[in-house]
């Protein structure tokens, strides 16, 4: 499944990060051993990065011209939206979820119709670099897409409001290929609390329940990033597959409310 193989990454990352470490108290030479050792663990177990706000980016910045950017040069216009082929590939990038994000000061049917319209953008960018990326919908994709040495694509959406209310909607856009959901983005949903915004129902109300149940049996999952700490708490309570948070860190780390 697919969250196996994020666990499997994020053990990868850790590997990664220590070799700064290793640097300061073991010499250059283990360092280097080090980092050898990783990258020969990226070339087998793909590496996966939960959020890019790529897509948004270019719907702002080249309204939606997916060729307004050349991303397979460093030195292009790619180099401020923070990201580019040359270095997803120093990064060791074996996949990416690309974010279908749009902002939650659209009405809910904006922001459904537009949702939509960033995972064509998605697989508009995809298409246009057949030789580096491909679409991802399983984890067996994953794998497969990684073997070839290709950046295995997925979609993520961030912010519930993105399916009006609507289990059918939800339902389309897992069909439209997005893998995950954030419940929540910076405002409060219907059904969900934000981190970042004044609570409404104290975590999830029974709507927000059958979405998160619904979210488990089409194989969608659960992205806790944005939401309050009750909506956390529910939303594991509720949900019968773990949950992941695919761009937050520990409060204990970092006393922000996301």
């Amino acid at each position: 499944m697919i969250r196996k193989v994020l666990m499997t990454a994020v053990a990868v990352t850790t590997l990664m990060a220590a070799a700064p470490s290793l640097a300061q108290t073991a010499g250059g030479t283990d360092a280097a051993a080090a980092e050898a050792r990783a990258r020969q663990i990226l070339r087998r177990t793909p590496l996966i990065d939960g959020h890019n706000d790529l897509p948004w980016a270019i719907r702002q910045g080249f309204e939606n011209d997916v060729h307004g950017v050349d991303l397979t040069s460093d030195l292009s216009m790619a180099t401020r939206l923070h990201t580019d082929i040359p270095r997803l590939r120093e990064g060791g990038v074996g996949a990416q979820f690309w974010s279908v994000y749009v902002p939650a000061s659209m009405t809910q049917l904006e922001a459904a119709k537009a949702t939509f319209e960033q995972i064509d953008t998605v697989k508009r960018i995809i298409g246009g670099y057949p030789q580096t990326f491909e679409l991802a919908t399983t984890a067996d994709d994953i794998v497969r897409i990684h073997r070839q040495g290709k950046i295995a694509s997925l979609i993520g959406m961030e912010g519930g409001y993105s399916i009006d209310d609507s289990l059918g909607l939800l339902r389309e856009f897992r069909r439209a290929g997005a893998l995950y959901m954030t419940l929540t983005h910076s405002k409060s949903t219907n059904w969900a609390d934000s981190g970042t915004d004044a609570p409404k129902w104290g975590g999830l109300n029974p709507f927000g329940e059958e979405v998160v149940k619904e979210m488990n049996r089409i194989g969608m999952m659960v992205d806790l990033s944005h939401v309050s700490a009750e909506t956390m708490k529910d939303a594991i309570r509720v949900s019968s597959a773990p949950v992941i948070f695919s761009h937050s860190s520990a409060l204990g780390v970092t006393g922000h409310p996301r």
